[in-house]
């Protein structure tokens, strides 16, 4: 009986083009996750503040939403503020707590820097900023541009924007504050 199999130059042939195929496609999978990390994130800040808005709405009552150490990309903390107080009053119920890993660079724009609290008509005020459109920039490292943006509008309407390039990127500064 003859046997067939694999000479050691052969196997070795095999495993070198195998590992040239997987050194090409590495980046496009990188690039892959992180979009697919962005686009999550983006999702959940959505959520997360029209979640805000409809808990102030029904609740009759206004309720803040921060982020987290200062950065919204390790998460945010929903508050009630009961007494009216804002967050110096530490009894005010803490609603929801969500936090991430910070694996992906949110820049928030001088409106949603500190806090964004929305009233029982859901219209939101921001941290020492005057009115207007709040923007939560998730950025694209790769390329130094925005991904997604996560905007407030002033009547309390909260969308995503992925439209590349827009004028307002604040994805190539440093700190984001610029506007």
């Amino acid at each position: 009986m003859h046997q067939r199999g694999l000479t050691l130059i052969e196997l070795l042939a095999t495993v070198a083009i195998l590992a040239i195929l997987l050194h090409l496609a590495m980046p496009s999978f990188r690039q892959l996750i992180n979009s697919n990390r962005q686009d999550v994130m983006a999702n959940e800040l959505l959520v997360a503040l029209r979640g805000a808005r409809t808990a102030a709405i029904t609740r009759q009552s206004p309720v803040i939403i921060q982020p987290l150490e200062g950065n919204w990309a390790f998460g945010w903390r929903m508050i009630a503020d009961a007494s009216g107080k804002g967050l110096s009053d530490p009894d005010n119920p803490v609603l929801v707590v969500r936090q991430s890993g910070g694996k992906v660079r949110i820049v928030p724009n001088s409106r949603l820097a500190g806090w964004v609290r929305f009233n029982s008509l859901g219209t939101p005020a921001y941290a020492g900023a005057s009115p207007g459109n709040g923007s939560l920039y998730i950025c694209d490292d790769d390329a130094g541009k925005m991904h997604t943006r996560v905007v407030v509008a002033p009547v309390g309407r909260i969308r995503l924007d992925k439209r590349p390039g827009d004028s307002g990127d604040l994805c190539a500064s440093t700190n984001g504050l610029d506007a």
